[in-house]
């Protein structure tokens, strides 16, 4: 296997979650890997495709790692992994023969002057106990992302909700940017955006196309604002392409969930 492939798999890794998922366009964003090496780890199969966005499952993660139930986190992806068939699915917490956890850890230290001594930890009121109970079952928050999209991009098609794929796409991007400020900042990127909205080629962008990883920072990033005064005339050629794949092929990720 070529010392590329074999770096990719080895940056995965580093960057996989408690279940051996990972987003292999942001890797190979950031480390220079080319599809090539990626294409050659699912055909050798050390890791499976889970979706056409690039996320991938390390396929003998559940093998190679184990964690202990308390530090245990879910993958965002845990939807698409319902369907896959790898040794890396489960939670690959500690085995029955470790029952205790890894003996080689720190125990704490107990000076004189705690012997006998109790700690009294405050008692969470019914508030807090409920908002802890809601961050456990999942932190993001999608119905105010739906709403906010609503609000502030009234030009593009409406959406009834957030669930199935589009849900794994927004938890994925949370995961990501974890705060309700970056996503009015890129809705309201959008809507000021005559591109997006169709203006300039024809093709129109929704919800979930803004939810893709590669948009979703080329949104940020500025990619598709409206070009000024002087450059009329001209055209971003990355832009052109994109709106004539949209226009010849459809929009392959968009929905109406």
């Amino acid at each position: 296997m070529p010392p590329t492939a074999r770096l990719l798999y080895y940056d995965l890794g580093m960057e996989a979650d408690d279940d051996g998922v990972v987003e292999a366009f942001r890797v190979m964003r950031t480390t220079g890997a080319t599809d090539d090496d990626l294409k050659i780890l699912i055909a050798k199969g050390f890791v499976k495709l889970l979706n056409e966005e690039l996320v991938i499952l390390i396929c003998d993660w559940k093998t190679n790692n184990l964690i202990k139930n308390d530090r245990y986190q879910p993958s965002v992806y845990a939807e698409l992994l319902q369907t896959v068939n790898c040794p890396a699915l489960g939670s690959n917490l500690e085995p029955k023969w470790n029952p205790n956890g890894t003996q080689t850890e720190p125990e704490d230290r107990i000076g004189k002057e705690s012997i006998g001594k109790t700690i009294l930890l405050p008692t969470p009121t019914p508030e807090e106990q409920k908002e802890e109970k809601e961050e456990k079952v999942d932190p993001v928050p999608y119905a105010k992302i739906a709403e906010h999209f609503k609000t502030i991009c009234p030009s593009y098609p409406a959406i009834r909700g957030i669930a199935g794929e589009r849900k794994v796409k927004v938890a994925a991007r949370w995961k990501e940017n974890p705060d309700l400020e970056i996503c009015d900042t890129l809705f309201k990127i959008a809507e000021a955006s005559d591109f997006m909205k169709g203006k300039v080629n024809g093709w129109k962008a929704d919800f979930d196309w803004m939810m893709i990883a590669g948009n979703f920072n080329k949104i940020l990033e500025g990619k598709y604002n409206n070009k000024s005064s002087e450059s009329k005339g001209s055209f971003d050629t990355e832009e052109f392409f994109q709106a004539a794949l949209m226009r010849s092929y459809g929009n392959k990720e968009g929905g109406n969930t």
